[in-house]
């Protein structure tokens, strides 16, 4: 049993057969079962990267911008930076981010 590429599906006994099936004058394509499921994955997968792609980079974008904030920085900035730019605004901000204020610690009491 073969499915083919048109809508309806036809049953074939024969390719001498199938060769003199047409439908509005074009020659029917045969695809064996099993190889159409497929197709509704890969579409699937592919509605999902766009949505994948956008998680990170809202998850990249509230990173920088706490990052920023605790370096001294404008984080609003660099978060409209990152969105507008993407990667590339990532990775300037990489670049030129200021290094972290380190918290002075109190001295130990004395013993």
């Amino acid at each position: 049993m073969m499915r083919f590429v048109h809508s309806l599906p036809y049953k074939c006994k024969s390719y001498k057969e199938f060769k003199t099936i047409s439908r509005y004058g074009e020659k029917l394509t045969p695809i064996p079962i099993g190889q159409l499921e497929w197709i509704g994955l890969g579409l699937g997968l592919l509605c999902l990267l766009p949505l994948i792609w956008f998680i990170v980079a809202i998850l990249l974008c509230i990173w920088v911008y706490r990052d920023a904030e605790s370096r001294g920085m404008s984080g609003v900035l660099w978060l409209i930076i990152v969105l507008i730019a993407g990667l590339i605004g990532l990775i300037i901000y990489l670049v030129v981010r200021k290094e972290k204020k380190s918290v002075p610690t109190a001295p130990p009491p004395p013993a």
